[in-house]
């Protein structure tokens, strides 16, 4: 036989036992995806919860090896990771407690006002994240439904507590959580309204030369609104 027919046939062959392999390997993690997605349960299992912390009808808050807590939603009766649902596809919590925020570059998902995550994976300490308070009602965006700006506080194990203002941001399939701005370490909130489409929180800070110990004293006032689906500071 000619060598160069019998080394073309392995080859042919080779290639087809690849491409086989292939379509059935993608087969296969597309049905076990499925299985996946199919059931609360199932997706649990998936993504390698090891305690269940709170289960809705529409969604379901858990805790993985890591320590982080992860957010489990139905979307079109399948469940996703919240923040990766299929493509186009967008739903937000009904309660704007349950709302995943920015703070720092890192999202935090609330369950009832309330997030805690390790500092670091495997680490004892924790951050803690609690609604506040000092809530304000009013349309930010200009859509005609009533966003509600709260503010948030956040600890890490050390002695400074930070406080944040942030917007939920009503919308028809509930609500959005925005980015956090940072008002300071250890100040005393005092009141928030809304203005003219502008968030005005109002607070007690110290003088910059003041030591942390000293009692909030000076009154500041932070004006924000809302831009796009950001909240930015005005001045």
């Amino acid at each position: 036989m000619n060598l160069r027919i019998f080394y073309t046939k392995k080859i042919i062959s080779f290639a087809t036992i690849v491409v086989l392999v292939i379509i059935i390997s993608v087969f296969y993690w597309l049905h076990i995806l499925n299985v996946a997605h199919s059931s609360f349960e199932n997706y649990y299992n998936f993504r390698g919860c090891t305690e269940l912390m709170e289960k809705t009808d529409t969604y379901g808050t858990c805790r993985i090896s890591s320590g982080k807590t992860i957010k489990i939603v139905k979307y079109n009766d399948k469940w996703y990771l919240d923040g990766d649902l299929p493509y186009g596809a967008q739903i937000f919590p009904a309660d704007y407690k349950d709302a995943t925020y920015i703070i720092e570059g890192q999202p935090v998902t609330l369950l009832g006002g309330y997030s805690e995550v390790p500092v670091v994976p495997g680490s004892a300490s924790k951050t803690i994240t609690r609604y506040f308070g000092n809530e304000a009602i009013g349309d930010l965006n200009g859509d005609g439904m009533s966003d509600i700006a709260f503010i948030l506080s956040q600890t890490s194990g050390g002695s400074g507590t930070f406080y944040y203002v942030v917007v939920a941001l009503k919308t028809a399939n509930g609500y959005q959580g925005t980015n956090a701005i940072l008002l300071g370490d250890r100040i005393a909130p005092q009141t928030t309204e809304i203005k003219n489409g502008e968030v005005i929180v109002n607070y007690s800070d110290r003088k910059l030369t003041d030591p942390m110990t000293t009692a909030p004293s000076i009154g500041v006032s932070a004006y924000l609104k809302i831009q796009g689906a950001n909240l930015i500071k005005v001045q």
